[in-house]
């Protein structure tokens, strides 16, 4: 089952305690699993040079086209013998909504389920960021986009920004660091609304005209240049590259001997070798079919990238009562495991779990389930919807579902790739956003909403979902009151509702009451408005009376990551920033809100100091490697030195 939702668990869980986060979050463990204590998630990326798009262009063709088609739409001769439909990435709602980041690490280490292979043993970096690029060019940033965006920029934006895009402190679109983290939404909504000094040209121009002038602010990060031939080589891997070691199919030197941390003839510490196995058990109470298999993922933490990239995988028989084994794997310390086993056309994940001195045999077990296409059982333990007044006309209404699958039963689709869950939005709703996924690729459109395809797993806050739509304002009324209201049934059974608003606004509605104020960081107070529990069906009604009074109104930070509420946004900057608290932003993508940061976006020194001592119990309790640890403390450190 996917599992990114580690961010919102995150979030969530902060929203209900009022509690801050930190920068302390630094190593993130493998993807497409999930895990009840998160170590911390690694820095940002960013290519060391210019990403190329002629060689992106050629190793697109090569590498991406045979299954994502020519332009991007999915539809490549490979397509059709895949057991998943290739994402469409050339649409402009996926590609608008891509940080080179993002899909820099999904080519790096593959997407388990959609088939991707991982591209880090054949491409090297740069050509990764090469490729990622030209990716994104094809619906974020089309050339066509930025031809035009070229004459608009120099009419509005060239007096400010300067002819090559670094003209302004802190904003300068040629620095890799900060654009490898914006995607195309991100750098829209910023010449919409404003960001800094700066004045948004929102409703001053046409949306295609702000659309091209991203596209060509995208440029300043990027080059045409015909380096194909410079970048024809793949770099050799940090494995392939130390003097005497034997390098195993995944590109990672192979284990000497089986004592961890003890010195070989050579003097380089050897690795030790150990099993991986348990047990796979129908939480459905059947039986388990005879031909069911056992995949065991290895990962490995690049100290270099900050990194986990799957290296290698390796399959096992399942026995008759579940047992399954993996034999002679290296345990090596900056390692990380999981295993997965289709089972009923749905992927199970265990826990990941990372080597343990001393310890050579590892259990990991495994529960599979039947599936039902009933939803009737499913009971949304919170619902929380936040009500953002940032932008002049709309308000943006951001809504966050905890659900539980109470049964024993996955709830599947009724043919695959369909409806699991479907949403009824609010009438009159635009800018539709997830904070996972996008229109097309996990999700549905409907005729009033949209729906989710993800199958939900039994268990209690194993599904979240969150997404975002923008509601017109209403202009103020004959006495200057402005009021918005608006409806919206809920598929399933809601045990919490909650709205959240700023300072200013009250909300009433469905037997909504007051809950007094809730502090969601750096000083920024929300309205909590509570709701009786809400029947499945039952349509709630929402009214939200006033606007944002004084420093309740939000405001764009000038930080260098995202901090628009929009797609991706809902979960990157919170633990990088620890502002917009999502609330005020999009939890690890993006945050806002009055903002401790410089005005380069580095943080605070109280908030690189709650990195700190964060980051020291997260070692004490035993949840980071000593490496990396170290490491990351020793990068903390010198941030602080540098703010102070």
């Amino acid at each position: 089952m996917k599992s990114r939702f580690i961010i919102v668990l995150g979030l969530l869980s902060f929203l209900l305690s009022a509690c801050q986060l930190s920068l302390a979050a630094d190593i993130t463990p493998p993807p497409n699993y999930q895990s009840p204590t998160p170590g911390p998630t690694m820095s940002p990326l960013f290519p060391a040079i210019a990403p190329n798009l002629v060689s992106g262009a050629a190793l697109f063709a090569e590498n991406c086209a045979p299954c994502h088609g020519d332009k991007g739409l999915g539809d490549g001769p490979m397509a059709s013998k895949l057991q998943k439909q290739p994402s469409a990435i050339g649409k402009p709602e996926l590609g608008r909504a891509a940080a080179p980041a993002n899909w820099y690490t999904t080519v790096t280490q593959g997407n388990i389920q959609s088939f991707m292979p991982p591209f880090n043993n054949k491409l090297s970096d740069q050509q990764r960021w090469d490729v990622v690029a030209y990716a994104i060019s094809l619906g974020g940033n089309t050339p066509a986009e930025t031809d035009k965006g070229k004459t608009i920029y120099e009419t509005n934006c060239i007096k400010c920004h300067g002819p090559t895009g670094n003209a302004v402190p802190g904003t300068d679109f040629t620095n890799q660091t900060m654009m490898a983290k914006l995607n195309q939404t991100d750098i829209v909504n910023f010449i919409n609304k404003g960001v800094g000094k700066m004045t948004g040209f929102g409703g001053l121009m046409p949306d295609a005209d702000i659309y091209a002038a991203a596209a060509y602010v995208r440029s300043f990060s990027e080059t045409s240049v015909d380096m194909a031939a410079a970048n024809a080589t793949p770099q050799p891997s940090q494995a392939a590259a130390t003097p005497g070691a034997s390098v195993t199919p995944g590109g990672t030197p192979a284990a000497t001997a089986n004592v961890s941390g003890t010195p070989s003839v050579s003097g380089t510490p050897t690795v030790a070798v150990g099993s991986i196995g348990g047990k796979i058990v129908n939480g459905s109470g059947g039986a388990l079919p005879g031909d069911l298999k056992a995949i065991l993922h290895v990962f490995e933490h690049n100290t270099t990238t900050q990194q986990f990239s799957e290296i290698s995988t390796q399959i096992a028989p399942v026995a008759t009562d579940g047992s399954y084994k993996f034999d002679q794997i290296p345990l090596a310390a900056n390692r990380a495991f999981f295993v997965s086993s289709t089972y009923a056309n749905n992927d199970y994940q265990s826990d990941p779990i990372f080597p343990t001195p001393g310890v050579n045999d590892i259990t990991l077990p495994l529960s599979v389930y039947d599936t039902t296409n009933d939803t009737s059982g499913l009971v949304a333990d919170q619902v929380h919807v936040l009500l953002d007044y940032s932008k002049a006309d709309v308000i943006q209404v951001v809504e966050f579902l905890i659900i539980n699958n109470p049964g024993t039963k996955s709830i599947t689709a009724t043919q695959k790739g369909g409806p699991v869950l479907k949403v009824v939005l609010p009438k009159g709703y635009t800018n539709l956003q997830f904070d996972q996924g996008a229109i097309g690729d996990r999700y549905l459109k409907t005729d009033d909403g949209f729906a989710d395809t993800q199958p939900i797993i039994p268990g209690a806050q194993k599904y979240q979902l969150v997404f975002a739509v923008d509601l017109p304002l209403p202009k103020p009324g004959l006495f200057g009151g402005t009021k918005i209201e608006f409806s919206q049934p809920f598929p399933i059974k809601i045990n919490s509702l909650s709205v959240l608003v700023p300072n200013g606004v009250t909300v009433s509605g469905s037997n909504f009451t007051a809950q007094g104020q809730q502090d969601i960081g750096n000083g920024s107070k929300y309205n909590v408005f509570v709701s009786s529990a809400v029947d499945a069906g039952q349509v709630v009604q929402i009214v939200a009376s006033g606007l944002p009074s004084g420093a309740a109104a939000i405001t764009t930070s000038s930080s260098a990551t995202p901090t628009i509420i929009g797609v991706g946004a809902l979960g990157l900057v919170l633990i990088v920033v620890g502002v917009w608290m999502f609330l005020r932003n999009r939890k690890e993508t993006s945050e806002e809100t009055e903002d401790t940061s410089d005005e380069e976006g580095n943080p605070s020194s109280d908030e690189v100091v709650d990195a700190i001592v964060a980051l020291d119990d997260q070692y004490k309790a035993g949840k980071i490697q000593e490496e990396a640890y170290k490491e990351r403390r020793a990068e903390l450190k010198a941030k602080l030195k540098k703010v102070i």
